[in-house]
């Protein structure tokens, strides 16, 4: 099963990478007179913005609860589905997408884990 491709193609699956422009960091250009977005930089923002939604919405289902459950399964649970993340995005070309892996699993780690793990007496 696949997607159509914006290219025309025929259609790809989700492990394929599609390159609408390349290098679209240096063809975006929103200064220009009449401002001008690749496709490729729309891709590569609504990419990260996805990443990151779909990392919170697991974080927030992991230690869901009021106060959060937390235990170390469920750390090394977010570990393990953040690191598969970043690995498929390198797999599938989207390097790009790593540093938002980190941060998102960081600002997890403040948001739910950080005090716990202290009171556990750290990472040791």
């Amino acid at each position: 099963m696949g997607f159509p491709d914006p290219q025309g193609k025929g259609r790809f699956g989700p492990s394929q990478n599609v390159h609408l422009v390349p290098n679209c960091e240096e063809k975006m250009n929103c200064d220009s007179p009449g401002g001008s977005i690749d496709l490729c930089c729309v891709d590569r923002v609504v990419r990260q913005v996805a990443v990151r939604k779909a990392l919170v919405c697991i974080g927030d289902s992991i230690f869901r609860g009021q106060p959060p459950l937390i235990t170390w399964f469920r750390i090394v649970a977010l570990f393990a589905v953040s690191a598969a993340v970043a690995r498929e995005a390198v797999v599938n070309g989207n390097a790009h997408l790593v540093p938002v892996v980190v941060t998102t699993f960081t600002e997890l780690v403040d948001r739910y884990l950080a005090a716990w793990i202290y009171r556990q007496g750290g990472w040791v």
